[in-house]
């Protein structure tokens, strides 16, 4: 009897303390996709694309980097295994390079993460020689061919950067 009359008065405390009123507001707290999308927020601005080129008996090597200035990583989305369409035109503008032409690359969604405040770097190199390239002035485009960052489209929003690269003969 005695632990009835306790368990019994606890259970009105308990419930008394329910209806009371409080001067405080209560503020309803974002949904979960709000928060998602606020904190998955990118300022596309703060991703920072390079073009390195330079070119030594023949061959040409291309470097191009990604940089990430934003507080949050970068997600990149490809619709292939491709990442960067390096194209290279010769002085009166004709593709004399082009690798999303030339490489085979796998048809598979891929995903490439840049953290906060560091560098994803591709390179690529053609052999002048090889293909019997003509000495002379050469403009190299660097295409960073990702669809998405963090879910949202691009939508060409990371515009190509170029390079012009001299391929001449060696003074002996």
């Amino acid at each position: 009897m005695k632990k009835r009359s306790i368990l019994l008065l606890a259970c009105l405390l308990l419930l008394s303390g329910c209806g009371a009123k409080s001067d405080k507001e209560i503020k309803p707290t974002p949904s979960t996709k709000q928060t998602v999308g606020q904190i998955n927020e990118i300022d596309v601005e703060k991703l920072l694309s390079t073009l390195e080129v330079t070119e030594a008996n023949g061959l040409v090597k291309m470097k191009y980097s990604l940089r990430n200035d934003n507080k949050i990583p970068a997600n990149f989305t490809f619709p292939s295994s491709q990442t960067v369409d390096f194209t290279i035109k010769d002085e009166s503008g004709q593709v004399v390079y082009q690798s999303s032409r030339e490489m085979v690359y796998a048809q598979v969604i891929t995903n490439v993460a840049v953290p906060s405040g560091k560098t994803q770097v591709w390179e690529e190199q053609v052999n002048f020689v090889n293909k019997n390239l003509p000495y002379g002035n050469y403009v190299i485009t660097a295409n960073f061919v990702a669809s998405k960052v963090n879910e949202k489209n691009l939508n060409g929003e990371i515009k190509p950067v170029t390079q012009t690269v001299t391929y001449q003969k060696l003074l002996q």
